[in-house]
């Protein structure tokens, strides 16, 4: 599935992206700018067609990923060019992925590895799982 995801990515199909997450799945972009909350299909898929509108040649690259139980975590590099000057735009994150039943149940975003590390940690040793609309 995390395979799947890459090239949905890669490619900027919506319809694989969503293929990947559950219905009632949790992606939380905040640690990025203009980051937010979504949960859903409907309000994930507007989160990456933002994106991919703001970032149309947005590319990704797994540079390194490592899963424990139901916990995958991930450093990735995006790469694109900025909106308003064109110059090459490079960001390394950390995504922390949690799958059950061979979908994406959440999915958080980090800037900061050593706060993403810190969570997958926590999250794999049987911490509290990701928050949930109620």
């Amino acid at each position: 599935m995390i395979a799947r995801l890459v090239t949905a990515f890669a490619s900027h199909d919506l319809e694989a992206i969503l293929a990947c997450y559950q219905h009632d799945a949790f992606l939380d972009t905040t640690g990025l700018p203009g980051g937010g909350h979504a949960y859903g299909h409907g309000a994930i898929r507007s989160a990456y067609s933002e994106i991919f509108s703001i970032l149309p040649e947005l590319k990704a690259s797994v540079l390194a990923e490592r899963t424990r139980g139901r916990f995958t975590l991930r450093q990735v590099s995006y790469e694109g060019r900025h909106p308003a000057s064109e110059a090459p735009l490079t960001l390394t994150a950390s995504e922390l992925l949690e799958v059950d039943d061979g979908l994406i149940a959440s999915a958080r975003l980090y800037l900061d590895a050593a706060e993403a590390e810190r969570e997958f940690d926590r999250l794999s040793a049987g911490g509290t799982a990701s928050p949930r609309r109620p």
